[in-house]
């Protein structure tokens, strides 16, 4: 059984309101974390932080509709 929890900081009690059907004998319960806190959040890029990027690139360099066309061909 997994049980998710989220926000818990150190020294906090964690109290289960769901029931266990646990074995009649000694569990062990582990807590782990999910996340390192040494790591940054991920940056969100928004769609006009990509406009450009394929400027110059060898892929793009020819007509739009050839471009368009010639990837079209390939699936012909």
């Amino acid at each position: 059984m997994i049980i998710r929890a989220k926000g818990i900081k150190r020294g906090q009690t964690i109290i289960l309101n769901q029931s266990l059907s646990l074995p009649d004998q000694e569990v062990e319960i582990m807590v782990i974390p999910i996340s390192d806190p040494e790591s940054k959040p991920l940056k969100k890029n928004t769609l006009a932080s990509f406009v450009g990027k394929l400027q110059n690139s060898p892929n793009f360099q020819n007509d739009p509709v050839v471009i368009q066309r010639q990837m079209r061909d390939e699936w012909d």
